[in-house]
């Protein structure tokens, strides 16, 4: 009878510690259920400040993009100027040569006639 008791104890220690361990293993997965949802609360929160910023940084990129655009468009009406401005110089400069030195001098004559008296 002392083996069977013996016996009989170790199978009770041993329903005790299975039950105690599976009573651990139902309460740990909770706590790693809940540290996981902290952990997530935080990334949404990190994530969430990532997208305003994206945002900003889109909004500015917007921005800057309208201004190139803009600062493109004056630099081709500066080209179209320079050119106008510059066919104009290349037909006076051609102009000049059709002027005999007679012309000349009658021009610049009658131009600074008053400053010389």
């Amino acid at each position: 009878m002392k083996e069977y008791s013996k016996i009989m104890l170790g199978v009770i220690i041993l329903v005790g510690a299975i039950w105690i361990w599976r009573l651990n293993q139902s309460i740990l997965p909770e706590s790693t259920v809940v540290t996981n949802q902290k952990s997530v609360d935080s990334l949404k929160i990190v994530i969430g400040s990532y997208e305003h910023k994206q945002k900003t940084y889109d909004s500015t990129i917007t921005n800057l993009s309208i201004k190139i655009v803009n600062l493109k468009k004056q630099i081709a009406q500066d080209d179209k100027s320079l050119i106008e401005l510059k066919k104009k110089i290349n037909e006076k400069t051609n102009s000049i040569g059709k002027f005999t030195t007679v012309d000349i001098a009658d021009f610049l004559s009658d131009r600074y006639r008053d400053s010389i008296r």
